[in-house]
């Protein structure tokens, strides 16, 4: 997710409306090698709030594309050469649906007979991201990420501020969009009831500012640090990969504007109208796997072809997913899910949907999900059979900049959005509803939620025989020059390599970009970055406690 701003909450339309998908791009890319930027096309797959697909790249018409896997029940693979299945005859949006994420299946398959060594990544964004952003990301990333032997596919979804409080307000009703006439009536009195509860919380919100002001101070510390603290050294003992280097401290002087007095007014506005659009976000994340037809207006058409087969009510998303597992080949790829904040929460849908998908990596950079669904879906995954050799990371910002993070000159709620959510956006009647992105909620919890229990025999042979021991918590330290410092700060370093998130790196991550969200055409910045010197000698030993 995105920094959220006052600007956010007010000022932030985003135009969501997109154009209506049109053709998949005139020829497949071939990916190494080539010159011009990789087109978004071969690289995004982006539903709208109804889980419908939209084009990522406006305008161009397009040959239609056989798809690379058996569009027949008995059809099998020619000699690894599957473009030869029959093309597609339907014109309605479903196949348009089937051909786009068809063309990015075959020219992965081509990009793969260049690079015997390419994975596939996957990667979802979060909450607060407007159309625009989620649009730039295979422009900004995707050469890199092939140069890197990776071919990212980004999974984006609507998730903007403004257009999501518009939901709330004037059409979303208990999980449903309704008509603007059955609910014209509704919404003065749902903008009264978000401004009601501004000011019956104002107390609330503005005491929880001045509570996280003397949280960072060195001469205190809080219950959760001491918890925290207490267990960490405790994890190290008990096989997890903890990785908590230094330095922590540095974060007191960013309260200069403490005393902002529009502080009086932002923070209490967030609190009470914020809750809303996290609802809708909620819901959407929903709609990236299954569409809106499936429970409300007209039903979505019924399977008609063994290449329509499970896809009732899918997605373009959950096509693609569909698509890649049943094709034969992808049994040989290795798979990567990366997930930043509100994107693990689709993440983690992709798991429970699709339980036999190959999947090497799962890395969260500072996850939404909560506690309780990461425990639900990522351990009995990683208990599978199949996946014995699959690996969890999960990437925290340090405990004190969560706190000290601020927006639009301190005139909104301290914290980051982790912080929002535990404290006034979500829905927490237990500690394991709480995010498991935040350090000191995963640290406090982590020995219960992943067992060391040896994994009965199976397929793996001599894989690692429990989940622990194939789970990585990382801190990134208070350096600016080392790892992100802000909740939005994650796709500011090179994401997608493993030295980001793994603990074998000797260099634990690579600066990428600073502040540079959509460089000119020709002019993208490369990802080699200074070497950071080897691992220090308590790269790996448990945060001090008092030193902010």
């Amino acid at each position: 997710m995105v920094r959220i701003t006052i600007g956010t909450a007010l000022l932030a339309l985003n135009f969501l409306g997109g154009c209506a998908i049109s053709m998949v791009p005139r020829q497949p890319e071939l990916a190494q090698g080539q010159e011009q930027r990789p087109q978004a096309q071969l690289h995004t797959i982006y539903v709208d709030e109804k889980g419908s697909l939209l084009n990522p790249q406006a305008g161009g018409g397009a040959k239609r594309q056989p798809c690379p896997i058996d569009l027949q029940p008995d059809a099998k693979p020619d000699d690894g050469d599957l473009a030869n299945a029959a093309r597609l005859e339907a014109v309605d949006a479903g196949a348009q649906e089937d051909e786009y994420v068809c063309a990015i299946i075959e020219n992965f398959r081509k990009a793969r007979q260049l690079d015997k060594t390419l994975e596939l990544t996957l990667h979802i964004h979060g909450g607060l991201n407007s159309n625009w952003q989620s649009m730039s990301r295979s422009d900004l990333y995707a050469s890199h990420m092939l140069k890197d032997h990776q071919y990212p596919v980004f999974i984006a979804w609507p998730s903007d501020g403004f257009g999501t409080y518009v939901d709330h307000v004037f059409r979303t009703r208990r999980g449903e969009k309704r008509s603007l006439f059955e609910t014209f009536l509704l919404p003065p009195f749902i903008v009264l009831e978000d401004l009601t509860r501004a000011i019956v919380r104002l107390p609330v919100a503005l005491g929880r500012e001045l509570r996280e002001t003397y949280t960072v101070s060195q001469a205190i510390d809080s219950k959760a640090e001491k918890d925290a603290d207490a267990r960490l050294e405790d994890l190290l003992k008990h096989k997890f990969n903890v990785i908590s280097p230094p330095p922590h401290s540095g974060v007191l002087s960013s309260y200069w504007s403490f005393l902002n007095p529009v502080k009086l007014v932002g923070a209490p506005l967030v609190d009470g109208l914020g809750s809303g659009p996290w609802d809708e976000m909620l819901r959407r994340t929903d709609l990236v796997l299954s569409k809106a037809s499936v429970f409300e207006g007209k039903p979505p058409r019924e399977p008609n072809s063994a290449f329509d087969r499970g896809s009732y009510g899918a997605t373009a998303v959950a096509k693609f997913l569909q698509k890649w597992s049943r094709w034969p080949q992808s049994q040989d790829v290795k798979v990567n899910l990366i997930a930043h904040s509100m994107g693990s929460i689709v993440a983690l849908n992709v798991l429970s949907r699709f339980p036999g998908m190959r999947i090497d990596n799962i890395v969260f950079m500072a996850a939404a999900a909560r506690i309780k669904d990461v425990e639900a879906v990522v351990v009995p995954w990683m208990e599978r059979d199949k996946h014995r050799g699959a690996r969890f990371f999960n990437l925290s910002l340090d405990p004190y900049n969560e706190l000290a993070e601020n927006s639009a000159w301190d005139a909104v709620p301290r914290g980051s959005l982790l912080n929002w959510i535990d404290n006034f956006l979500g829905e927490v009647n237990s500690f394991r509803d709480r995010t498991a992105g935040s350090w000191w909620n995963i640290t406090r919890v982590a020995r219960d939620v992943f067992p060391d229990v040896p994994l009965p025999p199976g397929a793996a042979g001599s894989e690692p025989a429990s989940v622990r021991s194939r789970v990585t918590l990382k801190r990134f330290p208070i350096d600016a020059n080392v790892g992100p410092q802000r909740h939005g700060d994650f796709n500011d370093f090179c994401f997608w390599h493993e030295s980001f998130w793994s603990s074998d790196a000797k260099r634990p991550t690579i600066p990428f970009r600073r502040k540079v969200w959509f460089p000119p055409a020709g002019d993208l910045l490369s990802c080699v970055g200074q070497p950071l010197e080897d691992e220090r000698p308590d790269f790996r030993a448990p945060a001090q406690s008092a030193s902010r």
